[in-house]
């Protein structure tokens, strides 16, 4: 997608490494355009997946792109919901992931205002209310997992509000090229 931003494929894959082990039913939440961490998912950790799209554009790009890649992944459009209301009650996950939106404000680059804007002081709000939401959504020993960048502020407020939502959370700090990248790792 000419509008799209794809991070670079090796920092998902070894976001993806930090927490998948194989055979997972996974939820994304907002696979973007490219698809790219649903279909690494799928084809390289032989994992069962379902994944978010709010985008009309990005939805009907990632749906192509998951057919060209012949992989099986639920891809589920959203109108604003980040699980509840869109993820069926009673269904569970092994696994809920997200690169999350992280910005405070808009900002001047290539990624629109729904991409980018997480809300809150530090760009947190977003993450909170997933983090919230997946609760409910978790198989028994179920973790959610955040890529983030590498920004104190923001990854100190979703982890210590994590862990007063009763998250047990670990920081896993990995470099891809020149970028310092966080998966935050919670689980109940």
């Amino acid at each position: 997608h000419p509008k799209g931003l794809i991070t670079p494929p090796i920092s998902r894959y070894i976001f993806l490494k930090t927490f998948l082990r194989g055979g997972e039913k996974v939820l994304e939440i907002g696979t973007g355009h490219s698809a790219l961490m649903a279909i690494i998912a799928a084809k390289l950790f032989n994992c069962e997946v379902w994944a978010t799209e709010i985008s009309e554009e990005f939805f009907e790009y990632a749906k192509r792109n998951i057919e060209r890649n012949k992989v099986q992944v639920k891809l589920i459009k959203s109108r604003g919901e980040i699980i509840k209301g869109l993820i069926p009650e009673g269904e569970t996950f092994d696994v809920i992931f997200s690169a999350p939106p992280y910005y405070e404000k808009p900002t001047k680059g290539v990624l629109t205002a729904i991409e980018a804007v997480g809300g809150g002081k530090y760009g947190e709000e977003f993450s909170l209310r997933l983090l919230e939401e997946a609760i409910d959504y978790l198989a028994p020993g179920g973790k959610v997992s955040l890529f983030l960048p590498d920004k104190a502020p923001l990854l100190n407020v979703i982890t210590e509000k994590g862990e007063k939502m009763g998250y047990k959370v670990r920081d896993i700090k990995f470099k891809a090229g020149t970028r310092i990248r966080h998966s935050l790792i919670f689980t109940i």
